[in-house]
């Protein structure tokens, strides 16, 4: 990873509060937590926001098979999907971190994509975000498939290291306790730093934080 990601603890909790505020350094850009995600997308220039909201934007998109291979061999489909999340990125503000966070939507019989299909996904993220957030999946991970699951991750970290610049972003699915500390070491053992949880549209839960932020202490 050639471009470093700073995270600096700004305030004085012993970095046990889930909202601690902390100054993200990434590429020139400053942003300080706690902040708010915006979707740019649904920006309306009629209506004026307060700049103070502004800091870090979010571009969501899903994916599935049959998409990435319409995208894949559409040249004019691609310029359209390529265009829109460049207008959605473009209305937020210049020192603006943004991330592009793609989710795979399965169709087919595997719930994880193929290299093809996560080389596209990555090429896409790296063109519209600071970070390469690891693709989310659809698909429930748990005891079944969380071998599976870590193979698609070694998969998607070899695909992102080939050509990357940027520090990358581990997706935390939403798992048993028991699960976390053999996903995270993984993704530490990466120098992997910063994460994000997939709460699938829901609201955020300490309950199911906590086991993250307890082997993250340790």
């Amino acid at each position: 990873m050639t471009t470093h990601l700073e995270i600096e603890n700004i305030s004085s909790d012993n970095q046990k509060s889930l909202f601690r505020s902390q100054r993200i350094k990434l590429a020139g850009k400053v942003a300080t937590t706690p902040f708010r995600s915006l979707d740019p997308s649904k920006f309306r220039s009629a209506i004026p926001l307060n700049k103070n909201a502004f800091g870090f934007n979010e571009l969501y998109r899903e994916l599935d098979s049959q998409k990435i291979t319409s995208l894949q061999n559409d040249s004019g489909e691609l310029h359209r999907f390529a265009r829109g999340l460049k207008n959605a990125s473009s209305k937020g503000q210049t020192n603006d971190l943004t991330t592009c966070l793609i989710k795979f939507v399965s169709k087919q019989a595997s719930p994880f994509p193929n290299t093809k299909e996560i080389e596209f996904i990555i090429d896409v993220e790296d063109s519209y975000s600071d970070m390469i957030a690891i693709p989310m999946v659809e698909t429930r991970i748990d005891e079944s498939n969380f071998s599976s699951y870590m193979k698609y991750l070694e998969s998607s970290y070899k695909v992102i290291e080939e050509l990357n610049t940027k520090p990358i972003m581990g997706a935390l699915p939403n798992l048993s306790r028991e699960l976390y500390p053999k996903l995270l070491k993984f993704l530490l053992d990466k120098d992997i730093i910063a994460f994000y949880f997939d709460f699938n549209g829901r609201t955020p839960d300490h309950l199911m934080l906590r086991p993250i932020l307890r082997y993250l202490n340790k």
